[in-house]
Parts: C-alpha cells; sequence; structure tokens
C-alpha cells in the first residue's frame, strides 16, 4: 500500500513538473546560408513566405537602385535603408493604400508634399525609388 502511494506521488510530481505542451507556429528563419548566396526553404519548411520575401525583396531591391545614384546619394540612401528598414517598409506600403483609396493623383500629391518637407536629392531619390518599388513589391 505504502509503495503504491509513493509510486502514484512520484508519477505526480514528474508529471506536474513538465512542461506543457502546445501547439505552435514555427518561429524560425527557414533558409541555407553558404558562403556566396542564400536559398530560401519556406516552402520546404512548410511556412508561407510571402510577407517575408516582400520585405526583403523590397529591401534588396532598394539597395541596388541606390547604388545606380552618385557616391553620396548612394551612401545616403544605403544608410538610410539599413537603418530604417521597417519605416521604409511602412512608407511603401502607405504610399499603396494611397494609391488605393485616393488613386494616383493622390498618390502623387502625397509625393510633392513629401518633397517639399525635405527637397535633398537623396531625399528626392528615396522617394522615387520607394514609390516605384512600393508599386512592385506591395501594391495589389
Amino acid at each position: 500500500m505504502k509503495l503504491t502511494f509513493y509510486l502514484i506521488t512520484a508519477f505526480c510530481c514528474l508529471f506536474l513538473s513538465m512542461p506543457p505542451a502546445l501547439a505552435q507556429d514555427v518561429d524560425y528563419p527557414c533558409y541555407f546560408q553558404s558562403a556566396n548566396r542564400t536559398v530560401d526553404l519556406s516552402k520546404l519548411c512548410g511556412q508561407n513566405p510571402t510577407a517575408v520575401s516582400a520585405n526583403s525583396a523590397f529591401v534588396n531591391d532598394f539597395q541596388s537602385l541606390a547604388s545606380q545614384y552618385p557616391p553620396q546619394i548612394s551612401q545616403a540612401l544605403n544608410q538610410y535603408i539599413g537603418q530604417n528598414q521597417a519605416s521604409a517598409i511602412a512608407a511603401a506600403k502607405t504610399t499603396c493604400r494611397v494609391m488605393k483609396f485616393g488613386g494616383p493623383s493622390a498618390a502623387e500629391t502625397r509625393q510633392r508634399a513629401l518633397l517639399a518637407y525635405s527637397s535633398s536629392p537623396a531625399a528626392q531619390a528615396k522617394q522615387q525609388i520607394t514609390a516605384s518599388l512600393a508599386v512592385t513589391h506591395f501594391c495589389p
């Protein structure tokens, strides 16, 4: 009788000390990176790569277009996208929302207003790149 009591007590202690098992989505990147390239394996891992790849593609294309400007402007653009990726992506998505709900004329008005706020060559290039990539990556 005592043995049964001790076994039941030990089982209960062991059972209660185990963390609960909850079904959760995987929250890890699914890619293979070698010395010269990165391969996206999201489809093999069962992840939906669309949101991640749209953001990544936007940043990569932004950097690519920035490299086509003169060195000072290119450096400012690369610094901007390196330090403010989330802000740049949000600006591009906002451009899409303005186009969707206000039409092309509203998008042009917004772009003129942003350029009036800061009319430096780097700011102009940033607005042009953001507007063109917004249509490519985030507008349906």
